[in-house]
């Protein structure tokens, strides 16, 4: 009885949408979308826009059979985008505005807006890419498609830091993508190195292989290569941010210079952050040894990496053989290990 009502309901559902154009293209591009066969999935396609001339998911799926970026891949989107503004009216869009991710049958046009501004970046028309990114979020503020991340980044490459701004505040988001959005920001404005510094934490909490990408510690891959999913704080997430700020970076210098910068101190700083915390320890974990003259020093077991405590040597504030199991603590050593038990307040 079971599989019967669902059969009743499936053949009334189709029967209700069988004489929809809209519907039956659509029926067309799934299996356009599952054969492998690029001349059958080029005549599926076109039969569609026979049936539905007004279809965005047909000329999306016709620009993605072509290389990327390039003049007829953009074409192809482009005519999307005015076949169906010119099937809708005006009352259509403008009643629609604000909400218009919120309708199904608008999303394909607005994925064949989103890929024609990616185009258009991606080839250098920047100021033409900003229209149609700013466009699509009038159409939909919430912007589902992630349109402000490609938007932030065109702005910073024409220097437009009022409009990044106004960006980053209308949308206060605290995701690795922005929180490092609002960095170049402060880079570009040269604000205070304090302030960056601020900043440049933030960052490495979000995501740690963001900088390594865009300084080129770690090898980018080609944009085909690149992953299609990501989580918060992954190298995937790093990849995709870096292969966005691509361009930007290549005009940009002051930029990468002032992440060089930044990244140096940063090291430097864990550095001495690892050796204080190192001479701390061999001090509040010493022991005390008689020496054949009876006087006493400060051991304690090298237990620590070698480096750091060559470093600690170097500085005079321990010493002993490297073929001794044991290191002993300095009276400089001693001196400085207290000072840092006092300014951490331990």
């Amino acid at each position: 009885m079971k599989n019967k009502m669902s059969d009743i309901f499936q053949d009334n559902f189709a029967k209700q949408f069988e004489n929809d154009p809209a519907y039956k293209a659509n029926m067309i591009l799934e299996k356009a979308e599952t054969t492998n066969n690029i001349k059958k999935k080029i005549d599926l396609i076109n039969e569609a826009l026979k049936i539905d001339p007004a279809n965005c998911d047909a000329y999306n799926m016709l620009a993605e059979l072509e290389k990327d970026n390039s003049e007829e891949q953009k074409n192809i989107y482009k005519k999307a985008i005015e076949i169906f503004k010119k099937a809708k009216s005006k009352e259509y869009f403008d009643n629609m505005k604000g909400g218009f991710w919120g309708e199904l049958e608008t999303r394909p046009f607005m994925r064949s807006v989103h890929c024609y501004a990616e185009c258009l970046r991606r080839t250098g028309k920047i100021k033409e890419a900003i229209k149609e990114y700013t466009y699509l979020l009038e159409l939909n503020p919430n912007d589902n498609q992630g349109v402000r991340y490609d938007l932030i980044n065109c702005l910073f490459q024409i220097n437009d830091l009022k409009n990044a701004e106004k960006l980053l505040d209308t949308y206060k988001e605290f995701t690795g993508f922005f929180i490092f959005d609002r960095l170049i920001l402060e880079i570009l404005k040269k604000s205070k190195l304090g302030i960056l510094e601020s900043l440049y934490k933030q960052v490495n909490k979000e995501n740690k292989y963001v900088v390594p990408y865009l300084l080129g510690k770690l090898q980018l891959p080609k944009p085909k290569n690149l992953p299609d999913m990501y989580s918060f704080g992954s190298e995937e997430e790093a990849m995709i941010y870096a292969d966005n700020f691509r361009e930007l970076l290549k005009n940009k210098k002051e930029v990468l210079d002032t992440l060089a910068l930044l990244n140096d101190k940063a090291s430097k700083n864990l550095e001495q952050t690892t050796e204080d915390l190192t001479l701390m320890l061999l001090y509040l974990t010493s022991w005390e040894e008689k020496n054949f003259d009876n006087s006493k020093s400060i051991v304690n077991w090298k237990n620590h990496h070698f480096e750091v405590l060559d470093k600690l040597t170097e500085k005079d504030f321990t010493d002993g053989s490297h073929k001794s199991k044991v290191i002993y603590i300095t009276e400089k050593g001693i001196e400085k290990a207290k000072k840092l038990l006092k300014k951490y307040g331990i």
